[in-house]
């Protein structure tokens, strides 16, 4: 992961214009989120900071968030939601909202589900808030959008609910690790595109 990661910094470092933005949709760290995965991964993505780019990092089911917030603390400051590391990004045209996705097991080196979870208070923020976001805006998190499940039942998910929410414009996540563009429920009068990043 280590070399790969350098890589794909040097390829974005040559880039003419430089972009502004380099967005980590979860699974920065290898296997088990250990803090060590972090420190040794923090120099090549301070190239990218330094050279003036934005760099947002969501989590992934390989992630612990304790050993990551160790490393980079402004996310404690940065998140919209205690206990959870959601971000939003500001872009010319529309915002990104990255949810935490983490389905998280306390013990320090546990392996986590591979399957995502929003947490009740996460579930809440994202049913109060994106209904009324005043701008249009794209989802992101880790894990596809079919696995986000919502209430004690589990029995309505994410997509159930951003269909309806006026400014949504699509779903973006990882995990999968291939490209691939499809629509949540063909059923639906309204779609939501749905893009998943190696």
């Amino acid at each position: 992961m280590r070399h790969w990661l350098k890589e794909n910094v040097a390829e974005i470092l040559r880039m003419e214009p430089l972009p502004r933005h380099v967005f980590i949709f979860g699974d920065l760290a290898h296997l088990q989120g250990r803090l060590v995965d972090y420190k040794r991964s923090y120099p090549d993505l301070k190239l990218l900071i330094d050279a003036g780019i934005k760099l947002t990092i969501g989590m992934g089911n390989h992630d612990h968030r304790k050993a990551f917030l160790e490393v980079w603390p402004e996310y404690e400051q940065r998140t919209l939601v205690p206990g959870a590391i959601h971000t939003v990004t500001s872009l010319p045209d529309y915002d990104l909202v990255m949810l935490d996705s983490l389905n998280e097991k306390d013990e320090v080196d546990a392996w986590n589900p591979t399957a995502g979870a929003l947490s009740p208070a996460s579930q809440e923020w994202v049913l109060s808030e994106l209904p009324k976001w005043p701008r249009p805006f794209f989802i992101g998190a880790h894990h596809p959008i079919y696995e986000l499940k919502f209430g004690a039942d589990g029995k309505k998910r994410l997509h159930d609910y951003i269909v309806k929410f006026p400014n949504c414009r699509g779903y973006i996540h990882g995990h999968d690790h291939l490209w691939k563009m499809n629509v949540a429920n063909w059923r639906e009068p309204k779609t939501v595109p749905w893009l998943t990043l190696p």
